[in-house]
């Protein structure tokens, strides 16, 4: 068979006409369409085919003409949803127009010939998808998978069953007109391209109506194309490494992997998108990885560490009192903190000294993290912070030598804040007061911090005639209804009735069931009376104890 170079408009038929297979290569995420998707595809196919005559456009399809088939560089959740449509309608009309569906699936053996059976779509979960798309009946039978779906398997059933809650309905006239419609009237832009370079950069810029390209994917391409890693029986080893990376970690996860280790490599402020940055700053310098096998190797052994520190958050070893101390503060500086830049250099100190001395180095980059947050610094400048951090780590070659070069953090501007009468409008109030609960806690067991919501003791608003206007001035409650001391965290959602009650009574229906859980919350319920006073002594404890360590009897 002679594949020819081609980029034009084509209809599904030409797309899956007799000659036409297609594969997905290595480098591709398996099929990933959900619901949203899938349903948007079969809506928009039902009303499009009600325009008699009209074509309808799904975007472009990059092929790779490999050997006697096309590698389907990017389309392929298109092209599958597609075959898993005609699989559903094949196995809902009559045996006629389901042969001939069928044969635009699957390539008939016509053995005088010397033509074996032969899918038209080769997947990267074949048991399955042959099951349903390549056998006469495989989709007859619709059953809704757990949700989320977990693997691919899952996720052709629940686009069988986007389509079954859309088209169950319709008539088998009615299914033949739509199967008709999308053969001859659904058109595509079709570039293929002979070399895979040139196949590679039309990847790179062509996005599509399913999942956006992610920067990721593009890095997955480069790190197992053929001029990465010339034997294909290697790359499809490395292939699966990524995606167990990947599956380990999460699509979110793996994508913040990415920024991190961007960081660490570059140690400076970013120049383009992440594609720029591994492509042009990292791959092959000096001290850094190359592409292919030993980037994902690399890779493979960062993700496990990012996982122990950041999703697991119980790295550790040895020292009880420690670990709890470090995943309780860990999450919530995975949780609270606005900016991620601190994880290159936990990561990187990591990966240098493993567990030694690390929550003491986990304090001090907490302690430059608020501080920046606090100060308002530019994202600019607070790169620059993390750079030196991490040029520290390169530099120093013991556990000690590094942590001799360290400056302490001044700690004034974190507590002038932590004492202004703003207080509760900023947007770093809620992490301090939870780090300020964590302080409080005697810790004999990790503890994670997720508040609902924070909480006025003396109310915003209180009645002209309430005990509050008698206990508070004017001057007052002005000063300090929005400072530390007059704020509790609660572990149950806000019930705005009873916010504005007496303090006995607002302690007892409303205050006693949410803060349980928050043991610089729950003093409140030992006063019998809220004051001024009161206010200012819980204020004025709160910003000497803010960032101190955490207390473990461990």
């Amino acid at each position: 068979m002679s594949i020819q170079t081609s980029n034009r408009w084509v209809t599904i038929r030409t797309l899956f006409s007799a000659d036409n297979f297609f594969d997905i290569p290595d480098y591709q995420r398996p099929y990933s369409w959900g619901e949203d998707e899938a349903g948007d595809l079969v809506d928009d196919l039902i009303m499009a085919s009600q325009e008699k005559e009209k074509d309808y456009f799904i975007g472009t399809i990059v092929l790779h003409a490999s050997g006697d088939r096309y590698s389907i560089v990017d389309g392929q959740q298109r092209i599958t949803a597609l075959t898993l449509l005609f699989a559903y309608i094949r196995d809902r009309i009559g045996e006629k127009s389901a042969a001939e569906i069928q044969e635009l699936l699957v390539q008939p053996e016509k053995a005088m010939l010397g033509i074996p059976e032969r899918q038209r779509l080769e997947v990267r979960s074949p048991s399955e998808y042959a099951k349903i798309v390549g056998t006469m009946g495989g989709a007859r039978v619709v059953r809704r998978p757990p949700h989320p779906a977990k693997n691919v398997a899952e996720r052709y059933r629940l686009t069988l069953a986007t389509y079954d809650a859309a088209l169950k309905d319709f008539s088998e006239s009615e299914l033949q007109e739509l199967c008709k419609f999308v053969i001859s009237h659904v058109v595509v832009i079709q570039l293929v391209a002979v070399d895979f370079r040139e196949a590679f950069q039309l990847f790179t810029v062509v996005n599509d109506r399913g999942k956006q390209l992610r920067r990721v994917d593009v890095l997955k391409a480069q790190n197992l194309s053929p001029e990465a890693i010339d034997d294909a029986n290697v790359r499809t080893e490395y292939s699966r490494k990524w995606e167990a990376i990947e599956v380990s970690l999460g699509e979110a996860e793996f994508e913040r992997l990415f920024n991190v280790l961007r960081l660490l490599y570059v140690k400076g402020k970013p120049q383009g998108d992440l594609l720029h940055e591994f492509s042009v700053r990292v791959y092959g310098k000096r001290g850094m990885p190359r592409r292919g096998r030993n980037f994902v190797d690399e890779l493979g052994a960062y993700a496990e560490l990012y996982q122990a520190l950041f999703v697991d958050q119980d790295f550790l070893e040895g020292e009880v009192d420690q670990n709890i101390q470090f995943a309780s503060l860990m999450p919530l500086m995975v949780d609270r903190l606005p900016f991620g830049e601190w994880k290159s250099c936990i990561l990187l100190y990591g990966k240098k000294f493993r567990c030694e001395r690390i929550l003491d180095f986990l304090y001090h980059v907490e302690r430059v993290s608020v501080d920046l947050w606090v100060r308002g610094v530019r994202k600019d400048e607070r790169y620059g912070v993390y750079t030196d951090l991490l040029g520290l780590l390169g530099e120093s070659k013991t556990v000690d030598d590094f942590h001799s070069l360290l400056n302490e953090v001044d700690l004034s501007e974190i507590r002038e804040a932590c004492r202004s009468e703003r207080f509760y409008n900023m947007k770093y109030a809620g992490y301090l007061l939870a780090r300020a609960e964590l302080c409080a806690a005697e810790l004999s067991e990790p503890r994670v911090i997720r508040p609902k919501s924070i909480e006025h003791v003396l109310p915003q608003a209180p009645a002209d005639d309430s005990e509050w206007v008698k206990l508070f001035t004017d001057e007052e409650r002005r000063g300090l209804v929005h400072c530390s001391g007059n704020l509790v965290l609660l572990s149950r959602q806000k019930n705005s009735r009873a916010q504005n009650r007496e303090f006995a009574a607002k302690k007892e229906v409303y205050l006693a069931p949410r803060v349980s859980d928050y043991p610089r919350s729950i003093e409140v319920l030992s006063y019998d009376r809220w004051t001024p006073d009161i206010v200012r002594k819980r204020r004025d404890d709160f910003v000497c104890s803010v960032m101190s360590p955490l207390r473990s009897d461990g």
